[in-house]
């Protein structure tokens, strides 16, 4: 019988949003109760948040570098506060910039730590004074280097982790992102395109994230312009915000996209769900980054049952092999218009049948269940 955790889950992520990292964050959190472990966790929020039992929040102030000092330091008296009244078996620690918290934590209390590292922070803070960059990879290594268990989301990023932070690399596991399928009514496809007024015969390209550069999205709104070109009959729309978004509006201005490319900023997940199921064409164009990507808006595409075009970078073989979509050379617009016009040409039987393969996948594999599953099966193995 699988032993009963008592679960401290710490994030950095904001949950006065719920993007990708905080969808990640939560869904985790939920399998995990499911599993009948339970969960006490500790985000960060800026604005209000959405009120979750096994949640506590942080109020922070809006100004990035200032926030994550100071959430840094309201999480250590709190977490200080809780562990004097409460026992658990771990921390279960998203690694953020600035994450010191934790390791004080857990050698006060004597609480393993078990990391999760989504992204290297050279790649997601890259554009950081170097100075600021320099102590979060000092605070980072630190983490890693405390942590009984590191569990990381592509290969390439436990490659370099054992590389550069010298890391023994029999401690890092590797655990893909996923999808709560049950999220998406697939069954409700058309019932979705009729309350967002979509033509029938017009074909819906969709984009849903953060606007910022590792997304790529640039190359897309490139692709599109050659596709207006050949007057082919669709829309792309964009959902999400972030700093990259006024360049991408002026990009369409320079292109003469309006009438082609609508941005809809930020949305509730659950309309960004409504979008994705309602799409044709799922497009995720990342550029290259050295940690490689387990993007979890991929496997929501997936669970959408809509076919994915992503760039030919690692964390994306899973396209190919499921034969749930294209994949096209990374940073080439004209690549990726060409993939675009491929499933353009496709029937809508052709389009559904190769969506329904990645929603099998994720169904079978690519959930926050097996996640939760294989996440406890490596903190056991560990001896916690």
């Amino acid at each position: 019988m699988t032993k009963q955790y008592k679960i401290l889950m710490v994030a950095g992520v904001d949950v006065s949003k719920i993007d990708g990292p905080v969808g990640h964050f939560l869904s985790l959190a939920e399998a995990f109760i499911k599993k009948g472990h339970m969960v006490y966790a500790f985000a960060s929020a800026k604005e209000s948040h959405p009120e979750i039992n096994f949640l506590k929040s942080i109020k922070i102030p809006k100004l990035p570098l200032i926030s994550a000092v100071v959430y840094q330091i309201k999480l250590f008296y709190m977490l200080l506060g809780f562990l004097k009244k409460n026992k658990t078996d771990f921390m279960y620690v998203r690694s953020h910039y600035f994450m010191f918290s934790p390791i004080l934590i857990s050698k006060i209390f004597h609480i393993p730590i078990i990391s999760e590292n989504n992204g290297l922070l050279v790649d997601i803070e890259g554009k950081r004074p170097k100075i600021i960059l320099k102590i979060g990879e000092i605070i980072e290594r630190k983490l890693i280097s405390e942590s009984r268990v590191v569990i990381v989301v592509t290969s390439f990023m436990k490659q370099w982790i054992t590389d550069i932070y010298g890391i023994d690399s029999k401690k890092i596991f590797v655990i893909n992102n996923a999808a709560n399928p049950e999220k998406f009514a697939i069954h409700k496809r058309n019932e979705f395109r009729r309350e967002f007024n979509f033509i029938n015969n017009e074909k819906i390209i969709l984009y849903a994230g953060t606007l910022i550069w590792w997304q790529g999205v640039e190359f897309l709104i490139k692709a599109v312009s050659k596709l207006k070109e050949k007057n082919k009959s669709f829309k792309l729309i964009i959902v999400g915000e972030g700093p990259e978004r006024y360049k991408l509006e002026e990009l369409v201005k320079i292109y003469s996209l309006n009438e082609i490319v609508s941005f809809k900023g930020y949305i509730k997940n659950d309309i960004a769900i409504k979008y994705m199921c309602a799409s044709d064409i799922c497009v995720t164009p990342k550029v290259p980054i050295s940690s490689g990507y387990s993007p979890i808006k991929l496997y929501e595409y997936m669970a959408a049952a809509r076919p994915v075009i992503a760039s030919d970078l690692p964390g994306f073989e899973i396209i190919k092999d499921s034969d749930c979509g294209r994949l096209f050379k990374s940073l080439d617009e004209n690549a990726l218009a060409g993939e675009i016009e491929y499933l353009l040409n496709k029937s809508d039987v052709v389009l559904d049948e190769m969506g329904l393969r990645g929603r099998k996948m994720v169904e079978k594999e690519y959930n926050w269940n097996r996640v939760a599953e294989k996440t406890i099966e490596i903190v056991s193995s560990a001896g916690i």
